[in-house]
């Protein structure tokens, strides 16, 4: 009975010394952000900084490292993705963990890959470690556009890097583009997790102050862009409810690619992870909370109650909710039947989808921050 309260007293120490040493290290970035953010605006008071003679280019932002989307995406994808019709040439920036260098993606893309500093320190003092390397990452994008001269910076939100974005807009002449992927309020919904406040709080004031304060930099950066393309009407309904102006707010046009209709089915026993005999229902999605997924896999358990045929449900993508969905899986009766196959190139999707009786693509919030 005592060795058990003493480890609790233990415990409840040990969870003190962290909060504080957290409280430490929000003090810390504070101490260096703040400052950064008045140099931005004192430097805004003398005028724009100039660029002189700007090119036809796009200066596109991205969070995730080039090899990571190389790894799901193929190489085709840069150019299905990010070839602008009026832009002559557009510049990628990677900001990620792996080796820098500059790729040429396609006829008009070319990809600058850059490591993040300070990634080892994150672990200790995450806030520190992200404002440093917001810093860093805005005073590289300066350097980047003052030597392309773009006409348009381009970014994708709900993202952390917007802030980046945000401020360039502030301190050059640049046109500001984002593309909406996400309904930011039905995010929150569920997973409820700041996108540009540092850290979760519980307690219901400091929850109401961290969604507002959301909502702010929302509304902020929403003022900023000069055009604003939704993925889908919930996306730009979103947009516009978040403080984009509807004049500026567009809904984007889907383009099928056509070469997609022309593919023909490869034998299953030439696709990896799909199984050789029996009906397919897939789903292609990213795996979090708000796509249902794990709502998914249990209505198919269900199914099979009715129809325990040879049916089996595989499952494409990636995300936070994975090992959840592993969890269930590990104590279900229909766990033989159900694939999670990861991220997968969209040769390989399309050849999973031309073997199934169903496919599915969840509809949801989209990209988390």
């Amino acid at each position: 009975m005592s060795k058990n309260l003493t480890t609790k007293g233990y415990n409840k120490v040990l969870t003190l010394f962290r909060k504080l040493f957290r409280l430490v290290d929000f003090a810390l970035a504070c101490i260096f952000f703040l400052p950064f953010l008045v140099i931005v605006a004192l430097t805004r008071t003398f005028g724009k900084l100039s660029i002189k003679n700007p090119k036809k280019t796009v200066f596109s932002l991205t969070k995730d490292g080039i090899y990571r989307i190389l790894e799901c995406n193929g190489p085709k994808y840069f150019e299905w993705d990010f070839t602008r019709p009026h832009a002559d040439l557009t510049y990628i920036l990677f900001i990620g963990n792996e080796k820098p260098n500059i790729f040429k993606l396609g006829k008009k893309i070319i990809g600058i890959n850059i490591v993040m500093p300070l990634e080892k320190y994150r672990q200790a003092l995450p806030y520190t470690t992200r404002s440093l390397q917001q810093i860093w990452g805005m005073l590289l994008t300066a350097k980047l556009i003052k030597k392309i001269l773009p006409e348009v910076l381009e970014v994708m939100f709900p993202s952390k890097i917007a802030l980046r974005a945000m401020l360039i807009k502030f301190l050059f002449p640049i046109k500001l583009v984002t593309q909406v992927r996400g309904n930011l309020d039905l995010i929150y919904y569920f997973n409820p997790f700041p996108c540009f406040w540092p850290f979760k709080m519980t307690f219901p004031p400091f929850e109401v102050f961290q969604t507002m304060w959301d909502k702010l930099i929302s509304l902020l950066f929403y003022r900023s862009c000069d055009l604003v393309i939704g993925y889908n009407v919930n996306n730009m309904l979103s947009a516009i409810s978040n403080g984009s102006h509807p004049s500026k707010t567009k809904l984007s046009r889907i383009k099928i690619e056509l070469s997609m209709l022309n593919v023909k089915p490869k034998p299953r026993e030439e696709i990896d992870g799909v199984p050789k005999n029996g009906k397919i229902i897939s789903l292609w999605s990213r795996l979090s909370q708000e796509k249902l997924v794990l709502e998914s896999v249990q209505a198919f358990e269900k199914l099979l109650y009715f129809d325990n045929s040879d049916l089996h449900f595989i499952i494409i993508g990636d995300g936070p909710e994975k090992s959840r969905i592993q969890s269930y899986l590990s104590t279900s009766k229909c766990k033989e039947r159900v694939h999670l196959l990861g991220q997968k190139d969209r040769d390989s999707i399309a050849q999973i989808a031309l073997h199934s009786s169903l496919s599915v693509v969840p509809y949801g919030g989209e990209l988390p921050c």
